[in-house]
């Protein structure tokens, strides 16, 4: 026995949640996270050439 799935008759029922026109999406990561990201990556490069003898602070 095969799965419909298998060979393309896959039927998609409709949904009964209409959106309403109040939803507003939300962003996963806010602001402060892009901040978060640009100092890390710039702690480890300044890091990592620190170590290698680059950089001289």
């Amino acid at each position: 026995m095969v799965h419909p799935w298998m060979t393309g008759e896959v039927v998609v029922g409709t949904s009964t949640i209409s959106p309403t026109p109040s939803n507003q999406t939300v962003p996963e990561f806010g602001p402060v996270a892009s901040l978060v990201l640009v100092f890390a990556v710039v702690g480890v490069v300044i890091m990592s050439a620190r170590a290698r003898g680059f950089l001289k602070l």
